[in-house]
């Protein structure tokens, strides 16, 4: 018997979902494609990779909440430069980091070591961006370059929604009619320039009489928590990075046990750890200069704590034993001296507890 080859028995070629061209996440991408000049910045990345920039990019908008700045405080910056050295900075995990704008302005087309990059004999000009390209031209050329296959991979996990101020604007664009006098006040409301979104999510409210379900918004995250996120996310990609991981790590355990806070890190101290984040190679010089750091963030800690006669030993484990010997050799006849006479008593009752761990 042969098959029915007719219209009926043929199957319907699935056809791609449309983009969501307002999406957050899409205009990261055509924003950094646009300011390379090519979408070959994402070749041959996968679907977990975009996951992970997706991640990234959630990082960076929960951190950038009351920021009036356009990119806020914190920045996607590069290993590897986009412009300014002989090859063209990949927008990829590896080649990526969020870091202090005010660091990653003044870094500039530095380029410290390692990252990822489109070396200039590889450059394929198909995937340039031509002048006229609209932004949905862009995006498919991107998605040609990735490949449908790992793109759809990617979506079909990550649902890329239209923005919250875009799906606001398409439900009073559904909602308000012209002719009805009613709606002239909500017209009205919504052809104010700069109109906010959260403006918009009142007027949705009022035409709709339905309290709009707020999505938790941004959080603080403090520089020393954004290094640690980064540092850690980073050694997945160069394992060195795991010793300076653990140094960030402990003194800002101590920070938080003593303080019940973050560690207020220099702006020095910072750029220190972005240059390390951004391909510094880690040396033995490098292991001096983080013990360093890990003694004077643990003295200035030590130093608040002791005089607040509340505090306890801190947890086992957090510290060396060579390391509080070290700190109270330094400072222990300092912290005397201010006429705390229970402060001796208190690092005797740590170490003895840290050497019994």
């Amino acid at each position: 018997m042969k098959r029915n080859k007719g219209k009926k028995g043929a199957r319907k070629k699935r056809e791609p979902k449309p983009l969501q061209m307002s999406n957050a996440f899409i205009r990261l991408l055509l924003r950094h494609a646009k300011e390379a000049g090519t979408v070959q910045i994402v070749e041959g990345i996968t679907a977990e990779q975009l996951d992970e920039l997706h991640e990234m990019h959630k990082l960076q908008v929960r951190a950038n909440p009351s920021s009036a700045k356009v990119f806020g405080a914190y920045h996607f910056s590069h290993v590897y430069p986009v412009k300014g050295q002989k090859h063209t900075g990949k927008f990829v995990p590896c080649n990526l980091v969020i870091a202090s704008a005010s660091l990653n302005r003044s870094f500039k087309n530095t380029h410290l070591g390692g990252g990822a990059y489109i070396h200039f004999s590889e450059k394929n000009s198909k995937w340039d961006v031509q002048v006229g390209m609209d932004d949905k031209a862009i995006m498919e050329l991107m998605i040609e370059c990735i490949t449908r296959p790992v793109w759809e991979a990617f979506t079909k996990v990550t649902k890329l929604l239209p923005s919250t101020r875009q799906a606001r604007l398409d439900t009073l664009g559904k909602l308000l009619d012209p002719t009805n006098p009613e709606h002239a006040a909500y017209l009205k409301a919504l052809n104010t320039p700069g109109i906010s979104t959260q403006d918009l999510g009142m007027l949705v409210e009022a035409v709709t009489g339905k309290e709009i379900f707020q999505v938790g918004g941004g959080c603080y995250v403090s520089p020393m928590m954004m290094l640690i996120v980064e540092t850690e996310r980073m050694s997945a990609y160069r394992s060195e990075l795991l010793q300076v991981l653990k140094v960030l790590e402990q003194v800002q355990q101590m920070s938080s046990y003593f303080a019940h806070d973050s560690f207020a890190i220099t702006e020095f101290d910072e750029g220190l750890f972005f240059d390390f984040l951004h391909g510094k190679t880690i040396t033995e010089t490098t292991v001096e200069v983080l013990n360093d750091f890990l003694v004077e963030s643990l003295t200035s800690i030590y130093d608040a704590a002791a005089i607040r006669p509340m505090f306890g030993p801190a947890p086992i484990d957090s510290y060396s034993p060579a390391q509080l010997a070290e700190y109270r050799a330094m400072n222990v006849g300092a912290v005397a001296s201010r006429e705390n006479p229970g402060a001796s008593d208190f690092w005797d009752e740590v170490m003895e507890q840290q050497l019994a761990a």
